[in-house]
């Protein structure tokens, strides 16, 4: 029974924090939903950040922040765990394909 209801959860969600560290973001929480759910999800999150919380959407904060410096900061950061993430598959792959 359990496990059927841990089947349906195939989208991964990490809230991380990556403009207070510039070497290392912080994981500030962490869940999974279902694939089905995220654009409703995705929507109930921003509404509930603006309504309960003052936060902003980020087209208002690219209005507020005319060198986009923390759009920038932000996405620097992803590109930079992305690329990590992807060398560290290759040369995993590459071990696997030399230890045969």
């Amino acid at each position: 029974m359990a496990g059927d209801k841990f089947e349906r959860l195939n989208k991964l969600l990490i809230l991380t924090d990556t403009l207070d560290d510039d070497e290392d973001s912080d994981i500030l929480a962490g869940g999974a939903i279902s694939v089905d759910d995220m654009d409703d999800f995705i929507k109930d999150v921003e509404k509930l950040a603006m309504e309960k919380y003052g936060g902003a959407t980020f087209p208002q904060l690219l209005e507020e922040d005319e060198n986009d410096t923390v759009t920038d900061r932000a996405i620097t950061r992803s590109r930079k765990k992305k690329a990590e993430q992807i060398v560290e598959a290759a040369e995993y792959i590459t071990q696997q394909a030399i230890d045969k």
